[in-house]
């Protein structure tokens, strides 16, 4: 999540001091591709930690089994947060407002989220802004996919899918009214 996410950081640099992100919209291309290709980058400078962990889980003899739902729950759950990190790195004037938005905004999500502690065993209202998450649902997603004998419960995979439909609307939309 903190990898994906963390192209907002690199994108805010690029269009305020290298004004780089400009460059992109000047070039011929679509919009659309211009949010591909940051949800992309997004994903492989996630995969990246995610490849060191593995490796670290092998060589320390941790036995997880890898199927395919695995690499689609993870690839759903890195181009969430490359797009959400697009977002926010549009939407925010300065780098205070960035350090601002990763305190509101992935601080929390980090432990509301079921990533450290139960959901379930959380007061009512705490779950409700959880229900709000994409990282309750990907965690539940990617530990169910990991967990031998863990039971997969499909109906994550509509919801993610459908967060990122609407995070992709909603880049575009940003993306569209990013001033040159």
């Amino acid at each position: 999540m903190n990898q994906s996410y963390g192209i907002a950081t690199e994108i805010n640099i690029s269009r305020f001091y290298f004004k780089v992100f400009e460059e992109y919209l000047l070039a011929p291309l679509r919009r659309w591709e211009i949010v591909v290709a940051e949800m992309l980058y997004g994903m492989t400078r996630g995969l990246i930690p995610v490849a060191v962990i593995g490796l670290y889980s092998l060589l320390c003899g941790v036995h997880l089994i890898v199927t395919p739902l695995f690499f689609v729950a993870l690839l759903l759950h890195l181009a969430i947060f490359s797009i959400l990190g697009l977002i926010t790195a549009l939407l925010v004037r300065s780098h205070s407002d960035q350090a601002m938005m990763n305190a509101f905004l992935i601080t929390p999500m980090m432990f509301l989220s079921g990533t450290f502690f139960p959901v379930e065993k959380m007061p009512g209202f705490i779950r409700a802004v959880a229900a709000l998450s994409p990282l309750t649902y990907s965690t539940q997603l990617i530990r169910a996919t990991l967990i031998p004998g863990m039971n997969i419960n499909s109906r994550l995979f509509p919801i993610l899918g459908l967060m990122l439909l609407v995070l992709f609307v909603i880049s575009m939309r940003v993306v569209n009214r990013v001033q040159i």
